[in-house]
């Protein structure tokens, strides 16, 4: 089925997308509005609600039960009566919202086995708890910068380099308190849950073995992010999806509710157009402002790899060097493997102040022919991004399937689709990672880095990229995320003079397309069930101030005086509005 849409994406492309040029198309195609824009205000949900009890939780958890969809992979509405599942939670799953989940799988008639990751390790709760807040006292995500101190993680020899070179940097990444200075029976602890890298998890080895000891399993849900199911080879087929529905920020949302066949057409009318795209342009009122060019081949080779559930790779290196993944048959990996080269070239500017793991004062990185050529700003983000720009021979080295030296090679630039995810509390390092699922939110990485290894079957995750790695004490994956959220992005077509808008300041077009409100009215008023449920404040962007003085420079100073705010129930953009603001859903969250 997706080769047929592959098909027909080519058959559109050859007569130029006739639809567009007739203006009867999915998006608004044509000439730029060069008036200065007008950036959507910002928002956070009054519904939002903070339970007391699991029977108030229910309703959520029964949406969740239903839904069929989500980041990354499949929701747990794709399970049937008589299934048995596997479901992994951590030390901060709460029980209010697992308990609630449960009974709604179990009203379903869905076997559940639910376990947590520090079970697995051999430790209690109370452990694994001691043991994270240890490591993570003092650190909020005040200190994103930490998501480049993880990234050195897959780089072997590359603490020991930076304590020699830049020993300030070395103890900001790795405090002594958080490090050498906690109790033993805590580093034992550690251990435990994190193994030595290049060691499996405890967590895929209970799973690897599970799986092959329940061959009726229909499959398990684990993991916040990333290519989780890459670490179960070769049982990557059993993992079904992340399991984040166990806090309220995440279960007491609109996520449970948003239409999965409306996400999934959502997510196709994006694509659509692009194997026709010789041209990308995308900027952002933060400061980006990049475009890459592209051959028919190579965006022939962009739609064959493109898509993940939530987070489409609208930069097509991510999609090379992979066997593909197909939106009709998801998340079915095809033994179709896409040739890493010719990869395609960035030019221009990616700037924000905040990414996986939290702020940072605004950052500029700029590109070249696809190259990092120099970094402004960013504070410790960006000083330790210098810093390794001058690592020795990280300039020289060519990656294995790459035709040219060098590591700081754009790699991501990509979207999320659904609409209803929020803001989560910043106390925490990594606070700002979940915001890369909001529909209109872009993510930027980069690195010398593919997914997968050639040959003619899928054989796992890539073993070349880390035996070079190790081989040459290179840095063994993607890194330095950069969050833009007000993005306009725009795709020239082959062979006409249109340029169709799949962004607009932030907002996914397909969500406004004919199509997608027709749909969504099937449950409920369109209006609100596409709406953008949360929008960040930026002062000079979409509340008054001045964006440099009053944010960028400070941007979790700022970010976090709202979400008290918010948690307290005196914010002033509540959507929808409420009649006052102690009547705001919120109202008490911190307590």
């Amino acid at each position: 089925m997706f080769r047929v849409k592959l098909a027909l994406m080519a058959a559109l492309a050859a007569v130029g997308f006739v639809i567009f040029g007739l203006g009867a198309g999915i998006f608004s195609a044509g000439a730029v509005d060069e008036k200065k824009p007008q950036y959507p205000e910002p928002r956070f949900p009054s519904t939002f609600k903070n339970p007391r009890s699991v029977d108030e939780v229910m309703p959520y958890a029964r949406s969740m039960a239903r839904n069929k969809s989500n980041f990354l992979g499949m929701g747990l509405g794709i399970l049937n009566a008589g299934d048995k599942v596997l479901i992994i939670g951590d030390a901060t799953s709460e029980d209010i919202y697992t308990d609630a989940l449960k009974r709604a799988l179990t009203e379903r008639k869905v076997q559940v086995t639910f376990t947590h990751d520090y079970e697995l390790a051999g430790v209690t709760r109370k452990q694994a708890l001691d043991y994270m807040n240890a490591i993570q006292a003092g650190i909020t995500s005040e200190q994103g910068y930490m998501e480049a101190c993880g990234w050195m993680r897959t780089f072997p020899g590359s603490l020991d380099w930076l304590k020699k070179q830049r020993p300030d940097l070395a103890e900001a990444c790795f405090p002594k308190k958080n490090t050498e200075d906690i109790p033993e029976e805590l580093k034992a602890i550690g251990r435990k849950l994190r193994p030595a890298p290049g060691t499996p998890s405890p967590v895929a080895t209970y799973v690897v073995k599970y799986v092959e000891q329940h061959p009726d399993l229909r499959g398990f849900f684990y993991g916040r992010g990333g290519p989780v199911w890459l670490q179960f080879h070769p049982h990557e087929d059993k993992w079904l999806g992340i399991f984040v529905m166990d806090n309220r920020w995440d279960m007491m949302t609109g996520n449970g509710a948003y239409p999965a066949d409306l996400w999934l057409l959502t997510e196709e009318q994006t694509m659509e157009p692009l194997a026709s795209v010789d041209k990308v342009r995308a900027n952002d009122p933060e400061g980006t402002d990049v475009t890459w060019d592209m051959t028919e081949e190579q965006a022939q080779r962009w739609v064959r790899g493109l898509y993940l559930r939530g987070h489409l790779f609208l930069f097509p290196n991510e999609a090379y060097g992979a066997f593909s993944q197909g939106a009709v048959d998801y998340p079915v990996i095809h033994d179709d493997y896409i040739p890493l080269e010719p990869i395609v070239l960035i030019n221009g500017t990616v700037a924000g102040t905040n990414g996986h793991g939290g702020f940072f004062p605004r950052i500029e990185e700029h590109w070249k022919d696809g190259y990092l050529v120099d970094v402004k700003g960013g504070g410790t983000y960006g000083e330790l991004l210098r810093t390794f720009m001058k690592y020795p021979k990280i300039h020289e080295v060519t990656y294995p399937q790459f035709k040219h030296p060098g590591f700081f090679r754009h790699f991501e630039t990509a979207l999320g689709t659904n609409p209803k995810f929020i803001r989560h509390p910043l106390d925490k390092n990594w606070g700002t990672a979940p915001e890369r699922m909001r529909a209109g939110v872009f993510h930027w990485a980069l690195g010398a880095y593919f997914w997968h290894d050639p040959g003619p079957k899928y054989t796992g995750p890539t073993q070349l990229v880390k035996k070079f790695s190790i081989d040459n004490k290179m840095p063994g994956d993607h890194g330095y995320h950069i969050h833009t959220y007000f993005t306009t992005y725009q795709v020239h077509l082959r062979n006409t003079s249109k340029w169709v808008t799949l962004v607009d300041k932030g907002r996914l077009s397909s969500l406004d397309s004919p199509q997608a409100r027709s749909l969504a009215s099937r449950y409920g008023d369109p209006e609100k069930v596409t709406a953008t449920d949360w929008i960040p404040d930026m002062p000079g962007i979409n509340v008054p101030g001045e964006y440099l003085k009053d944010y960028a420079n400070n941007p979790y100073g700022y970010s976090t005086g709202i979400m008290k705010k918010i948690e307290a129930g005196t914010y002033n953009h509540y959507y929808p509005p409420v009649k006052s603001q102690a009547s705001a859903g919120v109202a008490g969250a911190a307590k």
